[in-house]
């Protein structure tokens, strides 16, 4: 009788020990089905948490402006050209050969920074403005770089590109993934007068560019904008937006419009333009680059800031006039809302 309760365990009870070879393969199929499932999901709110973000630094960059402009009587300069860099002696305004992104510093809570190429003599450039001047182009800030594209650090400067006239060479440089708006120009300017200081009269020819032709946005070379020149209203003209970038260049310093540092005076390394059809905004693009245009990694469109501190999403469909007329500060001509 015990024997023949206690005998051999029926095939039942030996499958109850364990899953199949199946029944596992099953199991891992529908957990990878799940997986392919989600993934997608995960990777929308990461983007969706980026795009945040990079809304949240245009839109400190344009507090900060704001800061600068109540401080100062105008919003910041676009500097002198492309081989200047700040000099904390000269003040803000057009005499700053500094760009945009340098008169902000005081204003993003980096005061130190903003310090760094000083020596205490405006009128001149010495070994000590151009030790402090490559430090500034070697640091850079989360704030200036669009999380979604690429993380703050220092990124190659190929052939000295990131030289300068108050500044030794680094080889490596800072950068930024936003551009101020210079209006509705054909072209980047990025010039290098004044070769020298003391600085020339704004109306010697040392200036290469006469900046009331086609200088009609915020910030361009040796700009002083004040409120009161806005005459469209601040909430209708752009201050900055994302930049367009040339993704297989990201890292690299290969392409003209992302070579020099996040500092430097007029360039289209941070600087950007439309006059109309041809800067329609793109994309990030493998293989489009050398441009001076507003656009972004992100699908739907770029993020912008106004001169009034607001931060909008502008698609990359807009209408080319419609983003013509809100770069330019006061040509007095109406915007269909309903295009942007």
């Amino acid at each position: 009788m015990n024997a023949a309760i206690n005998g051999p365990p029926t095939a039942l009870n030996r499958r109850s020990g364990g899953m199949t070879l199946v029944e596992l393969l099953v199991v891992i199929a529908i957990i990878a089905v799940l997986m392919a499932l989600l993934l997608p999901a995960v990777q929308s709110v990461r983007e969706s948490a980026r795009v945040v973000q990079c809304r949240n630094n245009l839109r400190q960059l344009a507090t900060a402006a704001a800061s600068h402009t109540q401080a100062h009587g105008l919003f910041p300069s676009g500097g002198w050209g492309v081989r200047w860099v700040g000099d904390a002696d000269r003040g803000f305004g057009p005499d700053q050969p500094g760009g945009w992104i340098y008169s902000l510093l005081p204003y993003l809570e980096q005061q130190p920074l903003w310090a760094l190429p000083g020596d205490g003599q405006p009128e001149s450039v010495t070994a000590v403005q151009k030790r402090g001047g490559r430090t500034l182009a070697e640091t850079p800030l989360a704030v200036l770089h669009c999380p979604s594209r690429r993380p703050a650090g220092l990124y190659p400067a190929p052939g000295g590109r990131a030289r300068g006239n108050n500044l030794d060479t680094p080889t490596v440089a800072a950068r930024s993934d936003y551009c101020a708006s210079a209006g509705s120009r054909s072209s980047c300017v990025g010039s290098a007068a004044p070769s020298s200081l003391p600085e020339p009269a704004a109306d010697s020819t040392a200036w290469l560019v006469n900046r009331d032709q086609g200088y009609n946005g915020l910030v361009h070379q040796r700009s002083g904008v004040q409120p009161a020149h806005v005459r469209d209203g601040l909430a209708n003209t752009l201050f900055a937006g994302e930049k367009y970038l040339n993704p297989l260049a990201y890292a690299t310093g290969l392409d003209n419009s992302d070579n020099e540092s996040a500092y430097v005076g007029d360039d289209r390394d941070v600087l950007c333009n439309c006059s109309g059809e041809a800067d329609r905004p793109l994309r990030d693009t493998p293989g489009v680059g050398n441009r001076f245009h507003f656009g972004s990694v992100h699908a739907a469109g770029g993020g912008y800031a106004f001169g009034d501190g607001s931060v909008r999403l502008l698609a990359y469909d807009i209408d080319p006039e419609t983003l013509r007329r809100l770069v330019v500060r006061s040509d007095g001509e109406t915007i269909d809302a309903s295009q942007w």
